[in-house]
């Protein structure tokens, strides 16, 4: 969501092309993969032995 946020504000502030919306707009959607990742970890951290012991 975060993601899409960032995305549609700098499309309705910037209209036509510049590379400077391409680089935040790679950099917006580069944060919400290591956020979703470090998220993932730290879930395994935290529940890994309960989830593990089920399979």
């Amino acid at each position: 969501m975060t993601n899409t946020v960032v995305e549609e504000l700098i499309d309705q502030l910037i209209k036509e092309y510049h590379e400077g919306v391409r680089i935040i707009k790679d950099l917006s959607a580069g944060f919400v993969l290591t956020t979703s990742i470090t998220t993932l970890a730290i879930l395994i951290l935290i529940f890994g032995d309960r989830i593990f012991s089920v399979l």
